[in-house]
């Protein structure tokens, strides 16, 4: 019966990567307040919105969002960026915007307990004036973060996007707040938390 208690436990642990949790809008409540809410940052309400393919800024009563988490993973002994990358993005070529979001080079090795977060993908599909810098600009506030962006969606011209052309957009801004993580964290079972 133990055992069966603890693979359901393990079950419910979300996959390595993100999380999504859904949340049923109350009345009264706004994409700001769910923002500051589960990241404890409001101003992360578009990105919560254009995660759940909504163009407005409008919620309503009865809705359900999808509120995305990264996870947060704790380097171990012998852990490196491709091999992190496979286990948590589905693909080593990904090592090197994990390593550039989280603040490292890839050739740098991960120091144990070093934390990395695990982005979002958010899809998107690229718009009449939009190009890979504006993108980047948008999503990060940085336009030199075009070639992450296009080194993620697997792009080789940038210069040839056509409009329509779908792409991965990595997110590390959905990290939840520190006090709903501490909160959840300590009613998971030990075996359950990475």
């Amino acid at each position: 019966m133990r055992a069966l208690a603890l693979a359901l436990v393990l079950l419910a642990v979300p996959a390595a990567g993100a999380a999504d949790k859904t949340h049923v809008v109350a009345a009264g409540e706004s994409a700001p307040a769910l923002a500051k809410k589960y990241y404890g940052d409001s101003s992360l309400s578009d990105l919560l919105l254009r995660y759940n393919g909504k163009t407005g800024k409008m919620i309503h009563p009865g809705e359900r969002l999808s509120i995305p988490y990264c996870a947060v993973y704790r380097a171990r002994s012998g852990d490196t960026w491709s091999e992190l990358a496979k286990k948590h993005l589905g693909r080593g070529t990904a090592a090197p915007t994990l390593a550039s979001l989280n603040g490292y080079a890839t050739d740098q090795p991960l120091r144990v307990g070093a934390r990395i977060v695990v982005p979002v993908v958010l899809k998107h599909t690229l718009a009449r004036g939009e190009s890979l810098s504006t993108l980047a600009q948008r999503f990060y506030g940085d336009p030199t973060k075009a070639a992450t962006l296009q080194a993620f969606s697997r792009i080789e011209d940038a210069k040839r996007l056509a409009v329509g052309t779908p792409l991965e957009i990595p997110l590390i801004a959905f990290v939840r707040a520190e006090k709903t993580q501490a909160a959840d964290d300590a009613k998971k079972p030990i075996a359950a938390v990475a």
